[in-house]
C-alpha cells in the first residue's frame, strides 16, 4: 500500500528495507546534510564537533550526518556526543577543552533550552562559536519556562545570539522563485487557507497540500498505463518516486521516500530571525544572494570565527644580536687570555713570573680560552646552522670545552693554591726546599684532571651518546589575534641518563674541587708574595 505523510520526520523512516512504499513531503533532517556540508564549506570550517539528544530520532540523524560528512565531504568531527540532560555540562566542557569552535547539534526544544543554559554557564558561546541546530522549532522556543531551568530568559537570548538554524525552504518563503504551484497560485493558496500568509518557515498546511497533490497528480499519471480498476502499488510506487513539480512549499522530489527540497539556513539576530543563504539541492549551490538574503552576522566581528585555533609552529632560536654580542664578548675574553699567555712566555724568567708558576699560568690561559670557546658553543642552534647533523656534533662540542676548560683553568689554579697553603703550612716547620712540588707535578695533576674528562665523556659518547632533542614550551596566546597559538620547541642536547647519571657524577667531583679550593683559599688568604722573595 502507497503512504504518504506530511509531519512524520523520524529517521528510522528512510530505511526503504522496512519501508518500501513510505513517502513524506516533509523533509527529514538528514535532507540537509549536504546543506550543512555546503555551508561548512563555504566558510573554511573543516574540524566540528557534534552534540545530540540521546534519543533514537536525534541519534540516527547524528549518524548520518557524520557518514555524509566523512564519506562525501572531508569534515573531520574532533568530538561527538549522544548524551542525556545529565551529561550535557560534561560534554560542553569537553568541546571548550578541544578547542572546537563549529558545534551543530540536533535536539528538541527543550533539550536545547539546557544546551544553551550550560553553554551560557562554561561561556561557549560569542564571536568565536558558530551554533547550528535544526531550524524547526517553535516561535520564541527558548522563552518557555515551563520546565525549571538555571538561565533566565535574558541569559538564554545572549547565549543563543547569532546561532544558525537550517529547515526546509518552504513555498511561502521569498527565497525560492514565486509565481504558479501546484497549479495554484500563491495568492490563491493563501485564499484558500483563510488566513494572510504563510509562516515562511515551516507551514504544515502547504506540506499536507503537496502531499495531497503528489498523490492526484500520481494516481492521474498511472491511470493511462494500468487502467482505473486495477491500480497496482508498485506502479504507483515507481510514479511517485520519478515526480518533480514545484509545490507550495517548493520543489518537490524525493530520493527513495524522502523528500528533497532547497534548505535555508536562518540567523537569529538582534530577537529576530533573517534569511542567510538558500541551498538549492538539485543543483548542489548554496546561494548567499537570495532576495531575502542578508549577511551573515559574527557579533560584531568583521572577520568570519576559524574552526579552531590557528597554530604556528617554530623552533626557538637565540636571537642574531644577542649572539654576535655575546660572541663578540667571548672573542675578547680569548683574546685577552692569549694576551696574558704571550706575555707570560715572554717574561716567563722574570722573578715575579717565575715565581707565580708560569707554566701553570699558561694551563689557565688555555682554560680559559676553552671556557669562552664553550660559550660561543652553547649559542650556536639550529637557527644558525640548518642541520640537525651538525647540531649533534656542536653538542659534544659543548660538553668538551666546558668540561675540559673547567678542570684544565680551574685546576691549575686549585693546583697552584695548593701548593701556596703546603708551603705556608711547611715553612713555619723549617721543612726543607727539595720537599716542596714542583711545576711538573702540577702539571702531571692537571693533566691527570683532563684525562679523567676524557675519559669520563668518553665512555659518556659510547654508553649514552647525547642527541638534538625538542623540548616544548608553554605556548603563547597572540594579544593581538586571538585565534593564533604560536608553538614553540627549543632544541636541547639530552640522552637518556643525562640528568640521572652523567649530570650529577660531573657536578660532584668538579663540586668537590670547588669546596677544596674554597678551603685552600680560606687557609691561605693572608699569604703576601713578598714573604718568599726577600
Amino acid at each position: 500500500m502507497l503512504q504518504i505523510s506530511a509531519g512524520a520526520t523520524s529517521p528510522s523512516l528512510s530505511d526503504r528495507s522496512a519501508f518500501p512504499s513510505f513517502f513524506r513531503t516533509v523533509a527529514p533532517d538528514q535532507s540537509h546534510n549536504h546543506a550543512r556540508a555546503a555551508f561548512l564549506k563555504h566558510h573554511g570550517w573543516r574540524h566540528v564537533g557534534t552534540l545530540n539528544e540521546n534519543t533514537e530520532s536525534y541519534a540516527l540523524a547524528m549518524n548520518e550526518l557524520v557518514r555524509v560528512f566523512g564519506t562525501h565531504h572531508d569534515i573531520t568531527f574532533v568530538a561527538t556526543g549522544s548524551i542525556g540532560e545529565s551529561k550535557i555540562k560534561d560534554h560542553l566542557t569537553l568541546l571548550k577543552e578541544k578547542d572546537i569552535r563549529i558545534i551543530i547539534g540536533a535536539f528538541s526544544a527543550q533539550f536545547a533550552r539546557k544546551v544553551f543554559c550550560q553553554a551560557y554557564r562554561i561561556q561557549l558561546y560569542g564571536p568565536r562559536y558558530v551554533w547550528l541546530i535544526p531550524g524547526s522549532f517553535p516561535s520564541n522556543w527558548w522563552l518557555d519556562q515551563r520546565e525549571n531551568s538555571d538561565c533566565s530568559n535574558e541569559e538564554l537570548e545572549e547565549a543563543i545570539e547569532g546561532y544558525l538554524s537550517v529547515t526546509v525552504a518552504t513555498g511561502g518563503a521569498s527565497e525560492v522563485t514565486p509565481g504558479f504551484t501546484a497549479g495554484i497560485s500563491r495568492e490563491d493558496f493563501v485564499d484558500l487557507l483563510g488566513y494572510p500568509s504563510i509562516s515562511g518557515t515551516y507551514s504544515s498546511e502547504a506540506l499536507a497540500f503537496d502531499a495531497v497533490f503528489a498523490v492526484a497528480y500520481t494516481v492521474r499519471n498511472s491511470l493511462p498505463s494500468i487502467g482505473a480498476s486495477s491500480l497496482v502499488p508498485d506502479k504507483l510506487i515507481h510514479t511517485l518516486s520519478r515526480l518533480e513539480f514545484s509545490g507550495v512549499s517548493g520543489p518537490v522530489s524525493f530520493v527513495g521516500g524522502d523528500r528533497v527540497g532547497n534548505s535555508v539556513f536562518r540567523q537569529y539576530v538582534e530577537k529576530e530571525f533573517r534569511v542567510v543563504a538558500v541551498y538549492q539541492a538539485e543543483s548542489h549551490y548554496l546561494s548567499f544572494n537570495c532576495s531575502r538574503c542578508l549577511s551573515v552576522s559574527w557579533r560584531g566581528q568583521s572577520k568570519i570565527p576559524v574552526d579552531r585555533r590557528k597554530s604556528l609552529h617554530g623552533i626557538e632560536s637565540i636571537d642574531l644580536h644577542t649572539f654576535v654580542g655575546v660572541t663578540i664578548v667571548s672573542c675578547f675574553g680569548i683574546s685577552l687570555s692569549l694576551t696574558f699567555l704571550c706575555f707570560n712566555f715572554r717574561f716567563r724568567n722574570h722573578k715575579f713570573i717565575k715565581l707565580s708558576s708560569p707554566k701553570l699560568n699558561n694551563t689557565t690561559a688555555i682554560g680559559c680560552c676553552l671556557v669562552y670557546g664553550s660559550v660561543i658553543a652553547f649559542g650556536v642552534d639550529y637557527g644558525l646552522t640548518q642541520s640537525h647533523l651538525h647540531m649533534h656534533a656542536i653538542c659534544q662540542i659543548r660538553i668538551f670545552l666546558l668540561s675540559s676548560g673547567f678542570s684544565v683553568a680551574f685546576g691549575s689554579l686549585f693546583l697552584k693554591t695548593f701548593r701556596v697553603h703546603r708551603i705556608f703550612r711547611r715553612a713555619s716547620r723549617g721543612v726543607i726546599k727539595s720537599r716542596l712540588l714542583r711545576d711538573n707535578q702540577l702539571l702531571a695533576g692537571v693533566a691527570l684532571l683532563f684525562c679523567t674528562d676524557i675519559a669520563f665523556q668518553l665512555i659518556w659518547y659510547l654508553t649514552d651518546p647525547v642527541d638534538v632533542q625538542l623540548r616544548r614550551l608553554p605556548a603563547l596566546h597572540s594579544h593581538i589575534d586571538l585565534d593564533t597559538v604560536y608553538i614553540r620547541d627549543v632544541e636541547v642536547c639530552s640522552s637518556q641518563f643525562m640528568g640521572t647519571i652523567w649530570l650529577p657524577v660531573m657536578y660532584f667531583y668538579k663540586g668537590l674541587m670547588l669546596l677544596a679550593g674554597i678551603f685552600l683559599t680560606l687557609e691561605t688568604r693572608n699569604v703576601k708574595v713578598c714573604r718568599f722573595i726577600r
